[in-house]
């Protein structure tokens, strides 16, 4: 196995993503970060901190009856990311005069790769025999490699978390959010539990962060879920 033939996998499986930074042209503008936000009952503006509007004409293919605009905000009590909601209006609209002192974001075609535990765990079956033969399983996590092999592994681990968005700081990237791609797995859950239960991830926020604010589709809905460290 070679580190090459690792970094072909990832690529392999790379979803399409949208990134949405604060450049770009008018025709791509596709979020507002901030602001007093744009759907949601005044209510809801009022008791608490809007985090992201998204316009859904700019999601990646896969996502059907999902429409309009919707509006993520933190909860205003002891800690302003204690809790997270959405709210969507399946034929609102986005433009200029929906800023609301908000900071507009441009769509920006991107790829999003796998984590290394994702790579591993759905990889074809020539690493999968690779595994195997090394007497591991891909559950187990890439640590427990023999010593042998992690100095293949981890330069591969480097490798995926120097383009991984939501571990850099913000001086180190200009994009606030990515709609669509791969989630990483946390302390308190795996990166399939959601797409486990039929659920596609619609946007990520780096901006700011902690907290990062997941938004998820289950075909009907949109779930916010509110990631801490």
């Amino acid at each position: 196995m070679t580190l090459e033939r690792l970094i072909e996998e990832a690529h392999k499986l790379a979803r399409p993503s949208v990134n949405l930074e604060p450049f770009g042209e008018d025709s791509q503008f596709a979020a507002v970060w901030g602001g007093k936000g744009i759907v949601g009952s005044e209510k809801r503006k009022r008791n608490h901190r809007h985090w992201i509007s998204v316009d859904c004409r700019f999601l990646p293919p896969g996502f059907d009856g999902l429409t309009g605009v919707f509006s993520v905000y933190l909860s205003l009590g002891m800690d302003d990311w204690e809790e997270s909601v959405v709210e969507w209006e399946s034929d609102a609209s986005l433009n200029r005069s929906s800023l609301n002192g908000g900071t507009p974001l441009f769509a920006q075609e991107a790829l999003s790769l796998p984590n290394i535990d994702i790579t591993l765990q759905l990889s074809s079956p020539d690493i999968q025999r690779w595994l195997v033969g090394r007497n591991w399983q891909p559950y187990w996590g890439f640590g427990d490699l023999p010593l042998e092999d992690q100095k293949l592994i981890f330069p591969f681990d480097d490798y995926l978390h120097e383009r991984a968005l939501a571990w850099k700081s913000d001086d180190d990237r200009s994009t606030y959010a990515a709609l669509a791609g791969w989630q990483t797995g946390w302390a308190e859950s795996t990166w399939d539990e959601y797409e486990n239960k039929g659920m596609k991830l619609v946007l990520w926020t780096f901006k700011d962060s902690e907290p990062w604010i997941e938004v998820w589709w289950d075909g009907g809905q949109l779930h916010s879920v509110t990631r801490i460290t």
